[in-house]
């Protein structure tokens, strides 16, 4: 429900623009706010549990999505939500492509996502586990083209853009890391992300990628003996190709623990598979362990186990929850 409030009204004294609750279903607008869509846009984004995307230290400078700045203007920017957002919300989910092993491939905008074919994406998410860095990584395509749900973004448009977010589908700030043109290159850790080229004269527009290096490397291309005598590597089929091939082992958990920043939250609402670490003052999975025995001991709040340990063929590496990796 969206409330406009009449002129002249302050909040704590102060002059205001809109406010929303957040996972809820009201938003508040002062005056003339109401009638601009990108405020309208990023107080509901909040009651869909969207947090603010930012850049650097501040939490707004993102232009590519409205969750960023709000803009006092009637019937413009004409744009979206940005990858981290959408991820989150269950958006476009079939065109989403979560790497477990070094990938090249086509990158679309989601103003052309209906023109996308088997194999293309909007969005390829690189989890923080498997590179070694506390968030996740998004690559996108910011296409802008006139008629479209995107024919008016305020950040870099027609280049490929990484968002980061901590992992977990929960509420987060998102930020914009880097924007890169055709040739360029960014690095999280030891895996680099290429940019190939970009094509506009297409329909769709096309950002080919390549992401390669470290961890996401070290099962590519192994032959099956070879590939089962290494822990993090499994020989699986990939259907899409008909063909078997090594892959890195994933780490899947139902619940993403680390983005519950308080004992509480960390406690009450995970169905008992995280712990609260008090020395370390952070919530863990509780099969976030490295000895087998204690990984098959870990129980929930109803006193079922939880956790499995990785046998060769298993497509997640180490203790992982049970029923999450198939």
């Amino acid at each position: 429900v969206v409330f406009c409030i009449p002129k002249g009204t302050t909040w704590d004294g102060e002059g205001w623009i809109a406010y929303a609750n957040i996972n809820s279903w009201d938003s508040f607008y002062n005056d003339d706010w109401c009638t601009y869509v990108s405020i309208q846009m990023h107080e509901v984004g909040h009651n869909i549990d969207l947090a603010h995307s930012g850049q650097g230290n501040n939490e707004y400078d993102d232009g590519s999505g409205m969750m960023g700045y709000s803009y006092a203007e009637d019937d413009t920017p004409v744009m979206c939500f940005t990858p981290p957002k959408y991820w989150q919300i269950g958006w476009y989910d079939d065109r989403i492509a979560t790497l477990s092993t070094a990938w090249k491939g086509e990158i679309v905008g989601i103003a052309e996502y209906d023109l996308s074919e088997e194999g293309q994406y909007v969005a390829v998410r690189i989890k923080g586990s498997t590179v070694g860095a506390r968030r996740d990584y998004f690559i996108s395509f910011n296409r802008m083209k006139d008629g479209t749900c995107i024919s008016d973004t305020r950040e870099s448009p027609n280049k490929v853009l990484i968002h980061s977010r901590y992992p977990g589908t929960g509420y987060a700030l998102s930020k914009l890391v880097a924007v890169k043109i055709s040739g360029g290159s960014h690095k999280i850790g030891d895996v680099t992300i290429k940019v190939l080229s970009i094509n506009t004269d297409v329909n769709p527009g096309i950002a080919t990628i390549e992401v390669n290096g470290g961890s996401l490397d070290e099962c590519l291309g192994l032959k099956e003996k070879k590939c089962k005598k290494k822990k993090k590597c499994t020989f699986t089929e990939e259907p899409e190709k008909k063909k078997y091939a090594c892959k890195a082992k994933k780490e899947e958990y139902d619940f993403e623990c680390d983005s519950n920043k308080d004992k509480y939250y960390c406690e009450s609402f995970t169905s008992g598979v995280c712990r609260w670490e008090k020395k370390k003052s952070k919530c863990t999975h509780k099969c976030k362990v490295k000895n087998k025995k204690k990984c098959k001991k870990q129980k929930n709040e109803y006193s079922k186990k939880i956790c499995k340990w990785s046998e060769v063929d298993d497509p997640c590496v180490g203790c992982h929850q049970k029923d999450t990796c198939a």
